[in-house]
């Protein structure tokens, strides 16, 4: 029995250091060390170009890093359009900013599919990402649903989303 309440004491007093020791340790030494060293605030490099950006933040004691390239029609090509930290934010120097940068408009070359039977054509194109409607056109030499011609010209390049006509033959009668 003394043997047991030995053991007891002994365990309640480890553990009564160690929550001494972790009280002292989370409110008097972490403090101290986190707010050790200067505290810069984020400027705002949304929407500018992304050699601009970098050397703000390398001015601001930063580390600028590209995060993401995200097409966009509405942010011009290597722009920036996100950061994290948010601008205003205040961080220790030498903290990385990711940034989100606009890779600009998605572009697609128009593939030559002239004399391709039109829903084989037409499920290419869709799959590429273009708008795609048909007009048919009356023809004697060739026979029915081939790609006569296609507006834009193959070859040609063009935003993905772009709509694109195909000239279809019919058959006349």
């Amino acid at each position: 029995m003394n043997l047991l309440k030995r053991v007891f004491y002994y365990f309640l007093g480890l553990f009564l250091v160690g929550i001494f020791l972790l009280s002292l340790f989370n409110f008097f030494i972490m403090p101290w060390v986190v707010k050790r060293g200067d505290v810069v605030v984020v400027p705002n490099v949304e929407g500018m170009h992304v050699d601009s950006a970098f050397a703000l933040l390398k001015q601001n004691s930063l580390v600028p890093v590209v995060d993401t390239m995200i097409p966009s029609a509405d942010v011009p090509a290597e722009h920036v359009m996100e950061q994290d930290p948010a601008p205003d934010y205040q961080v220790k120097r030498g903290r990385r900013v990711f940034l989100k940068v606009s890779s600009g408009i998605s572009m697609v070359k128009i593939p030559d599919i002239i004399g391709m039977k039109r829903e084989k054509a037409e499920a290419l194109l869709k799959d590429m990402g273009l708008d795609v409607s048909v007009e048919f056109v009356e023809s004697e030499e060739y026979e029915s649903d081939v790609v006569l011609d296609i507006s834009p010209p193959p070859g040609q390049k063009v935003p993905r989303g772009s709509h694109v006509i195909l000239f279809v033959s019919k058959e006349t009668l």
